[in-house]
C-alpha cells in the first residue's frame, strides 16, 4: 500500500485526529493483543481438558470406563492407559526347557499339550494379575485394560 492510501485508509477509519505514527502504534497494538490472547485463551483451554483415559464430567476430571480405547491400540485400567502385552498369548507355542525361562506366556505356564500324535509345549490360561489380550488368556475368562481379572 503507498503513502496516499494509507493515510487516506486512516483519516476515513478515525477521522483527521489521528497521525500515520498513530495509526501504526494502534494497529500493531491490536494485532499483538489478539496474538497473545489468542496464547493465553488456548494455555487455558489446555489446562481444563483431561488426561488419557478420564473423562470430564461437570467441569471434573473422572476415570474413563475401564477397557475403553486409548492412545491408539491401549485400553485403560483404573484412570490409566496399558498398553497391549508382549508376551505370548493361549495356544501359542513356548519353550519348556529348564534352563529356559518360560516367562514368553503371558500366564507364566507353558504345559505339555496334545497336537494330534505329538506334543507341543503351549501357553495356557493365566491367574488373575496376569497380562492377557482377550478373555482367552485368562482362567476367568475376564480381561480388561490387558489385565486378567
Amino acid at each position: 500500500m503507498d503513502d496516499r492510501a494509507f493515510d487516506t485508509l486512516t483519516r476515513a477509519l478515525a477521522g483527521r485526529a489521528w497521525t500515520r505514527r498513530r495509526a501504526t502504534k494502534a494497529l500493531a497494538a491490536l494485532l499483538l493483543g489478539g496474538v497473545v490472547g489468542a496464547e493465553r485463551w488456548g494455555e487455558a483451554e489446555a489446562k481444563s481438558k483431561c488426561r488419557t483415559c478420564q473423562t470430564e464430567k461437570h467441569g471434573r476430571c473422572r476415570k474413563a470406563r475401564d477397557n475403553s480405547q486409548c492412545n491408539g491400540s491401549g485400553r485403560c485400567l483404573n484412570g490409566h492407559c496399558r498398553q497391549p502385552p508382549t508376551c505370548t498369548g493361549v495356544g501359542e507355542s513356548c519353550n519348556n526347557v529348564p534352563t529356559v525361562p518360560t516367562n514368553s506366556c503371558c500366564s507364566d505356564r507353558c504345559l505339555l499339550t496334545p497336537g494330534g500324535q505329538v506334543f507341543t509345549n503351549s501357553c495356557y490360561s493365566g491367574y488373575a494379575g496376569r497380562p492377557c489380550y482377550s478373555g482367552v488368556d485368562c482362567l476367568s475368562g475376564i480381561c480388561v485394560g490387558y489385565v486378567c481379572r
